[in-house]
């Protein structure tokens, strides 16, 4: 499981922390609904950005048993760019099609 703090989440704690008792008491729902917010938004981030943090985390792991050329080889290995250029080399027709109009 993964988590982190925002820097709204540290600001609203912030003002929450400095809150006299009173207003804290009667602002309680509406801080409740701004974390509340906060915490969607970071969901919706997550699930936006998956793929990304998946492929990152398995580069890093990579680099840590095979270093640097072990990362290089494993990101080309799973690079689109790469694989649509490989298909392309192996299509002589497409290659030809392309490169020789």
């Amino acid at each position: 499981d993964f988590s982190y703090t925002t820097r709204a989440e540290r600001h609203l704690e912030g003002l929450v922390q400095s809150l006299d008792a009173s207003l804290l008491e009667d602002s309680g729902e509406q801080i409740e609904a701004v974390y509340k917010l906060i915490e969607q938004k970071k969901e919706k981030e997550k699930q936006q950005n998956e793929e990304y943090i998946y492929r990152e985390l398995y580069l890093e792991l990579v680099s840590r048993f095979d270093g640097y050329s072990g990362r290089m080889k494993a990101f080309l290995e799973n690079d689109e760019f790469v694989h649509t250029a490989r298909l392309l080399m192996e299509d002589t027709d497409e290659f030809s099609t392309i490169f020789h109009p």
